[in-house]
């Protein structure tokens, strides 16, 4: 084992860039009409998903299938979380999927008893239009970070390329306009189609929620219509949504990352559905399961919001720790990173944000089971955070 070294391949370091200005987002647009098939298909998400909520979150055990849920600080101080689903290695081939995404307060005592969906209402009495929860407005602009990842490589930082994407992902259940309704902080459903690919694609599905601070049980329920005797796989995560707007240092999480794809224009809005993870120009490609081979590079992407500002000075430590027989050892780790108001974006000093991003190889790092720690230090406001997630080299 070698302890304390300074990694000596670090290949670059990414600030994020700010500025993005979005045009305000319309409303969620109506939705088709349900097919018997699809109707079908939410009702037994729908129950399947009431079912795993009555479970302890201790008794649920671990999740069917891989999947990465990511926290990051909206530009309405709300939290915006997109996730991934891996579906290779899964029973059903989800050639054509259904997907009901649920999001439960949690609070002492019994979870989510008193909140109730829209969905199932809808289901039980159906009346009208397919459900769409127009009513209970949909993400938009001001939903998503700002800015993104920039596509420079080593201290350069410029303005971002202006965007009037928006985030049309649909039905968010409004919990801050609607909290007398009683409704689930956010639920929503999904139909996809898998599409031919090379036999070495990842098969991955990717959504996104907002939710304002607070603790939540996240479910996400998947099955195959293709298939008659299909039953649904049901997902599931605590996730904390910090209080962004009393000013503290929050990081959001590590997010590690294939790279960074650079896209040619912002994203229409059905593909940004689809693609919850591309901010303006730039997308980020999380990798799931978080599983590298010794010849790859090593990247992660993460956000620093609410550090002080003017003379900003904040100070990244990445410390990599082995599980070496059931104990946390230090591995390595690489030298301090210093950023500066020179390194970061221009931003108003009550809403400073910033993603960075540091890539290495893991060429000296042998096969088992490690975690990242990483350890950010604001000199302004005396405050410290700290962010880990964990990987396995092969």
């Amino acid at each position: 084992m070698r302890s304390g070294l300074l990694i000596g391949s670090v290949l670059v370091t990414i600030i994020a860039l700010s500025g993005v200005t979005a045009v305000p987002a319309a409303g969620a647009p109506p939705r088709k009409p349900l097919k018997p098939g699809e109707e079908a298909a939410l009702r037994a998400l729908v129950t399947a998903v009431d079912s795993a909520q009555l479970v302890r979150p201790e008794d649920r055990g671990d999740s069917p299938l891989a999947w990465d849920i990511h926290v990051l600080k909206a530009r309405n101080l709300s939290g915006y979380v997109p996730f991934t689903v891996a579906l290779d290695g899964a029973t059903d081939a989800f050639r054509s999927g259904a997907m009901y995404v649920r999001a439960v307060r949690r609070r002492d005592g019994p979870r989510g008893v008193e909140e109730h969906s829209v969905l199932r209402d809808w289901l039980i009495d159906p009346k009208g239009s397919a459900p769409g929860f127009n009513e209970l407005g949909s993400l938009n602009a001001r939903d998503m970070p700002v800015g993104g990842p920039g596509l420079t490589g080593g201290r350069n930082v410029s303005r971002a390329a202006q965007s009037s994407t928006i985030l049309a992902l649909e039905e968010k259940a409004n919990a801050r306009a609607k909290a007398d309704a009683q409704v689930y902080a956010f639920e929503s459903y999904y139909f996809f189609e898998m599409k031919g690919s090379r036999t070495d694609a990842p098969r991955l599905v990717q959504r996104a929620l907002s939710l304002p601070a607070g603790e939540y049980d996240v479910f996400v329920a998947l099955l195959d219509r293709a298939r008659r005797d299909g039953t649904a796989t049901v997902l599931s995560r605590t996730v904390s949504i910090p209080n962004f707007e009393d000013g503290a240092m929050e990081l959001g999480s590590l997010m590690l990352v294939n790279g960074l794809r650079p896209l040619d224009a912002p994203l229409k809005d059905a593909e940004q559905l689809e693609h919850p993870y591309a901010f303006g120009g730039t997308e980020i490609v999380p990798v799931t399961p978080p599983s590298f081979a010794s010849t790859d590079n090593f990247s992660v992407v993460f956000q620093i919001c609410n550090y002080g500002a003017p003379e900003s000075l904040l100070t990244v430590d990445y410390g990599f720790y082995q599980n070496v027989d059931g104990k946390r050892r230090l591995f390595n780790r690489t030298a301090t990173q210093e950023l500066t108001d020179a390194d970061l974006p221009v931003a108003p000093p009550s809403d400073t944000q910033t993603f960075v991003m540091q890539a290495m190889l893991l060429t000296s790092f042998p096969p088992g089971r490690y975690e990242l720690e990483v350890v950010v230090l604001d000199r302004v406001s005396q405050m410290m955070r700290k962010a880990s997630v964990e990987f396995v080299v092969v």
